[in-house]
């Protein structure tokens, strides 16, 4: 009907019942931040105190997702002012809850972006999870980015090396390999 559902409690509570008795410990939400009508749904959802309070009354931990567009030019001083701002709006919101486990960034933007653009965009990946740390001090939450597969982890010629994204504590993976994770865990340790 248009509402943002992460604030609907009779939704809340149902969903959140489900999980807890399905015996899950956490949600991610993918985009916990926009405020803006969603491309494909139109609605507008977004987390709020209600959704990390009902969360935090099941036993539920929640990692939130700030989305990041693959469109943006990330060598843009401007768009990167915005981003920062943004993320570091959301962490101040939300960074004394309880039930935030970590931060997410992004969600496949590697599949959506030219290898070109890679490296501006994990560049500010990184300088995000800096924000987040200042505003957090010592005792932070981690922040994850959220790759689409392994491709560029590692890869210092995306900036996407462990001493490049010092400020990352989590490389998140969607994947989608079938019933089996395959090789996945052999090539990641490689």
């Amino acid at each position: 009907d248009g509402s943002n559902f992460y604030d609907d409690s009779n939704i809340l509570s149902r969903d959140f019942n489900l999980l807890q008795d399905m015996y899950a410990n956490t949600i991610r939400l993918w985009s916990a931040e926009d405020r803006r009508a969603d491309v494909y749904s139109g609605c507008t959802v977004y987390m709020t105190d209600r959704m990390l309070d009902t969360a935090d009354a099941y036993g539920l931990k929640v990692i939130p997702g700030f989305w990041m567009e693959y469109d943006y030019d990330y060598t843009d001083p401007d768009v990167k002012a915005d981003l920062l701002r943004r993320f570091g709006d959301f962490v101040r919101e939300f960074k004394g809850h309880p039930a935030i486990l970590f931060w997410a960034i992004g969600n496949e933007n590697n599949y959506q972006m030219s290898s070109a653009e890679l490296d501006d965009y994990y560049e500010l990946a990184n300088d995000m999870a800096k924000v987040a740390h200042d505003i957090e001090g010592e005792n932070y939450h981690p922040v994850a980015i959220v790759n689409g597969e392994l491709n560029y982890i590692g890869d210092s010629g995306k900036n996407a090396s462990d001493s490049q994204l010092n400020n990352i504590e989590i490389w998140g993976v969607n994947v989608y390999r079938g019933s089996s994770f395959g090789s996945f865990f052999n090539e990641f340790d490689n």
